[in-house]
């Protein structure tokens, strides 16, 4: 996805308040299984993405946590270093070849600061953001794997979910990964079912 249309997707940015964007971004490939972000780390990026997916994931007793996942149109950073220059409390991971634009956080916090457009495009992402926590905990936290998994299908596209590991899938929801996979044989048994049923 072009940088005009990720950013418009959040919020209806003119093309002087694009312009002042621009400037500050790099084009980058990254390879899959690139640490993007380092939990522990100050994180100095902004990315765009461009195409790919990618995971946010938490390591606590050597054990890894699947948060987020993000595609094609998603930005990617650390609140923790965006808003209070602290090191990330989370990782990023690319899960596929990934194209991203990038950009130094401080420059985007300035462009921020200096650009009443891009403060209300900011606001928009945020509350953007806090709607989406909202939802997750709402579909994905509660109810047996089966509706969690449903849930999870109807919000992300099944372009998405092939490319991310079932490991992964499965600690996102907060299952384990013989359960996911049970449960998919049943939606596959239902599916089949229900093509029999049409003929």
């Amino acid at each position: 996805m072009e940088i005009d249309e990720t950013i418009r997707e959040i919020y209806p940015m003119s093309d002087e308040g694009i312009s002042l964007l621009r400037p500050l971004l790099r084009e980058q490939r990254i390879r899959a299984h690139t640490l993007m972000i380092r939990q522990g780390h100050l994180c100095r990026e902004v990315f765009f993405v461009k195409s790919g997916v990618a995971r946010n994931f938490t390591l606590c007793d050597g054990k890894e946590h699947t948060r987020w996942f993000a595609m094609d149109g998603d930005l990617l950073t650390s609140m923790f270093s965006l808003s209070r220059g602290l090191p990330a409390v989370a990782s990023v991971e690319a899960l596929t070849d990934m194209e991203v634009y990038t950009a130094d956080i401080d420059k985007i916090k300035e462009l921020i600061v200096k650009s009443p457009e891009w403060a209300l495009w900011t606001s928009q992402y945020l509350m953007d953001g806090l709607y989406i926590i909202e939802r997750r905990y709402t579909f994905l936290g509660q109810g047996d794997a089966y509706a969690r998994y449903t849930n999870l299908q109807k919000m992300r596209s099944a372009k998405m979910l092939n490319f991310i590991p079932l490991q992964d899938i499965a600690s996102y929801l907060g299952i384990t990964p013989q359960t996911l996979s049970r449960v998919r044989r049943r939606i596959a048994e239902e599916e089949m079912g229900k093509s029999k049923a049409d003929k």
